[in-house]
């Protein structure tokens, strides 16, 4: 019996510092309509895989080409995040964040729309760069707008805002790297 009440506490303590394996997607915006689903791929990340060192701090610090399709025939514009909900401090930490992509678009490499500040405030990509030891999952997240946001947001949640209303599809691809 007294071997039984060890194990139940440490089970429990090692449950409680455990990580989702799949995170779901980050950005939820429940007060708009039910938006259509893309399918976000890119040739550097493979769907949950892990992503190659090239595109880290560690590596060549070189930004995947994120690619999508399925997007609603009314698109008129793409919007990019891509986040670590993983960051231990200000989650999530904003690697990348582009507005104002042509709706026509299926693939951005940098070469259209606006990027906007990533979390420490360049308007650039910050490659990935988990602390030792851990792994951090990373979502590759694309959103299809009906209409042109006005004006790059400033801020995530200023783009979360200005999308709520013409959101039309939304995808999300989730990739892994650790030291």
């Amino acid at each position: 019996m007294a071997r039984r009440l060890f194990v139940l506490p440490v089970l429990i303590l090692i449950g409680c510092g455990s990580k989702p394996p799949n995170p779901p997607p980050l950005v939820d915006l429940p007060d708009a309509a039910t938006p259509g689903k893309l399918t976000v791929t890119s040739d550097a990340v493979p769907a949950d895989g892990k992503i190659p060192v090239d595109f880290t701090a560690s590596g060549v610090k070189k930004m995947p080409m994120i690619s999508w399709s399925g997007a609603p025939a009314d698109t008129k514009e793409f919007e990019i995040l891509i986040e670590d909900p993983e960051a231990s401090h200000n989650p999530p930490f904003i690697h990348l964040y582009v507005t104002g992509i042509p709706g026509d678009k299926t693939s951005w490499v940098g070469d259209s729309g606006t990027i906007g500040p990533n979390t420490q405030g360049s308007n650039s990509y910050a490659p990935l760069d988990p602390p030792a030891g851990e792994t951090h999952h990373y979502h590759f997240e694309v959103f299809a707008l009906s209409k042109p946001l006005s004006g790059a947001p400033a801020t995530r949640e200023g783009l979360l805002a200005a999308m709520k209303g013409p959101l039309v599809a939304k995808g999300d691809l989730i990739g892994t790297f650790g030291k």
